[in-house]
């Protein structure tokens, strides 16, 4: 899972030990354990709903968050472990780590602009499991430059 990938700073460990290094410091101080983060999902249709089902089988003393345009019955609510935000912009205050599982239409592209990154905690991972156009480019890098996003990953 990505998630795992970000949370746990895999990809710069993989490429010291390809290029023969192993110092575990540099690695570890960026990484840091799901327990007592907030998880979430702005799309809970199929894929949403797989992730968030995914994660709560971890374990962990964590909060799972999932925003989408239809609400989510209490049977699957229960199901899944997640709470249902209605109010996008607030949830978006909540998150250490953001999955986004939503179609690129018309309503949905550079969805996520700088007035909307500017609402994610400072910090925050993001996985884009979706379009790349549902982002705003230049919003992005910027928030990376200046350490609100501390790192994203794209499918």
């Amino acid at each position: 899972m990505r998630i795992l990938i970000l949370v746990l700073n895999l990809l710069p460990g993989h490429h010291q030990v390809i290029n023969g290094g192993w110092s575990v410091a540099s690695i570890t101080h960026r990484a840091y354990d799901l327990e007592g983060k907030i998880n979430g999902t702005v799309g809970a249709g199929c894929i949403g709903r797989l992730l968030l089902q995914r994660l709560n089988l971890f374990n962990y003393n964590f909060y799972l968050l999932c925003h989408d345009r239809l609400k989510m019955d209490l049977e699957l609510k229960s199901q899944i472990g997640a709470n249902f935000e209605e109010d996008l912009d607030n949830m978006l205050s909540k998150y250490n780590i953001v999955v986004i599982n939503i179609p690129l239409i018309e309503k949905t592209k550079g969805m996520f602009d700088k007035e909307k990154i500017s609402k994610l905690n400072t910090g925050v991972l993001i996985v884009n499991n979706a379009r790349g156009a549902i982002m705003n480019t230049q919003a992005v890098v910027d928030a990376c430059n200046s350490g609100h996003i501390i790192n994203i990953t794209k499918v």
